[in-house]
């Protein structure tokens, strides 16, 4: 399983290492998310993609919140 995640300074690909739907909402589960080390053991970093400028960050980031794909983020 991979997963996308979109930020301000741009697109990082994660790919997830361990999975446990049922434990997924647990409190433990979400407190141990926070902790670097122990995120780093449930997943890994693939790629990440830097937006070029503000101007593109903002019109990916509005293109995401509408539901559609932009070219830069299938490149």
């Amino acid at each position: 399983m991979f997963i996308l995640y979109e930020h301000a300074s741009g697109y990082g690909l994660f790919r997830v290492k361990e999975f446990e739907e049922v434990g997924m909402l647990v409190p433990a589960v979400e407190e141990g998310v926070r902790d670097l080390s122990k995120f780093n053991s449930v997943v890994k970093m693939i790629a990440f993609s830097p937006f070029k400028s503000g101007t593109n960050a903002l019109d990916n980031m509005n293109s995401i919140s509408e539901g559609m794909t932009t070219y830069y983020l299938c490149l």
